[in-house]
C-alpha cells in the first residue's frame, strides 16, 4: 500500500494535510487453494481513498518533551467498490475522524499515543455507525536519517444492526527522514486478533512531504 502524503504548516501550531495511495489487495487462501468453493472476488487493486484535514497543537512543553494535538479529518471514497470480480480499495462511503495525540521523547526515544473516533456520513454508509480507534508507538532515533519504530493498533466497529468487529494488529517499520523536507517510511502491519475481522497482513510505503 504506497501512500503519498503532503503537509503544509499553516502556523506553527496548525498543520493542514492531505493525502491518498494506491491499494494492492490479495486473498491468500485462495491462492494457497483455487480448487476451493470460493464464490466472490480475491483480488484487486487501485486508488484508494483520500484524506484531508488539519492537525492543531495545542500544547507543548519542552522541560517535559511532551506535545498535545487534535486531529481532525474527512476522507472522501475515491478508491474502488467491490464488486463481483474485485475487491474494493474503499470503505465506499465518507467520513469524519478526530483524535487526540500525545507526543513524548526520552531521550534518544520517541513515543507516542493516538485515540480517535471515525464518524461515517452519507448514503452509503449502509449499517456502519463508526469505528474507534487506539495507538501507542514507539521509536528509536539510530541515526538522524534512521528511526525503526513499533506500534500497537486496536480498533472496533460499531454497525447499527448485528454484531460489531474488532481488531489488534502489531506494526514494525522504518522511518527515514531525509530531510525536513521529506521522510520515507516503510513497514509491516500483521493482524493479531480480532472479532468479525480477517486476518490479514498489510505492506506499507509512504513518502510524507512538508512546507
Amino acid at each position: 500500500m504506497p501512500q503519498v502524503w503532503l503537509t503544509v504548516g499553516a502556523t506553527d501550531d496548525l498543520d493542514v494535510f492531505a493525502g491518498t495511495g494506491y491499494t494492492v489487495m490479495r486473498d491468500l487462501a485462495f491462492d494457497f487453494d483455487p480448487n476451493d468453493a470460493f464464490d466472490g472476488p480475491h483480488r484487486g487493486s487501485n486508488i484508494s481513498d483520500t484524506q484531508a484535514g488539519v492537525q492543531w497543537r495545542f500544547w507543548k512543553s519542552e522541560k517535559h518533551a511532551l506535545e498535545l494535538a487534535y486531529l481532525s479529518a474527512v476522507t472522501m471514497p475515491t478508491g474502488t467498490d467491490t464488486g463481483r470480480r474485485r475487491l474494493g480499495t474503499s470503505q465506499e462511503f465518507w467520513s469524519w475522524e478526530q483524535a487526540l495525540l500525545a507526543t513524548k521523547d526520552w531521550g534518544l526515544w520517541t513515543t507516542s499515543a493516538e485515540v480517535g473516533y471515525s464518524l461515517p456520513f452519507g448514503d452509503k454508509r449502509g449499517d456502519e455507525r463508526g469505528t474507534l480507534t487506539a495507538n501507542l508507538a514507539a521509536g528509536y532515533h539510530v541515526f538522524k536519517w534512521l528511526q525503526p519504530e513499533a506500534e500497537l493498533n486496536y480498533s472496533a466497529s460499531f454497525v447499527s444492526r448485528g454484531s460489531g468487529s474488532d481488531r489488534l494488529a502489531a506494526t514494525a517499520g522504518l522511518l527515514f527522514p531525509l530531510n525536513d523536507t521529506v521522510c520515507i517510511g516503510a513497514g509491516v502491519q500483521q493482524a493479531l486478533t480480532g472479532r468479525n475481522e480477517d486476518k490479514s497482513t498489510t505492506v506499507l510505503f509512504m513518502v510524507r512531504l512538508w512546507w
